[in-house]
């Protein structure tokens, strides 16, 4: 059985555009989820807290940026509650 692919959640304390966060991007450590909607659920949580979440990359090819995760996060809602899931 295969490995689930991973979802990276990149984030930075410091608002940035998105060019200089990629330039910064090989000095920052992701928080890894083994789900996209527990990244999602993380990248919110970092939001409400004020940091600025610029990407979530996953092992599936999977490349959201920031106004497309507040995008898919409002659009799932209720829908989150609950993650991550422990198995």
């Amino acid at each position: 059985m295969s490995e689930p692919p991973e979802y990276q959640v990149w984030h930075t304390v410091t608002p940035m555009t998105f060019d200089d966060f990629l330039v910064l991007k090989d000095s920052i450590i992701p928080l890894s989820h083994d789900h996209q909607e527990d990244a999602l659920v993380r990248a919110g949580a970092l939001h409400t807290r004020g940091l600025i979440v610029h990407l979530i990359e996953g092992g599936d090819g999977t490349f959201l940026t920031r106004a497309e995760i507040l995008d898919q996060i409002a659009k799932r809602g209720r829908a989150l509650d609950g993650r991550p899931r422990k198995y």
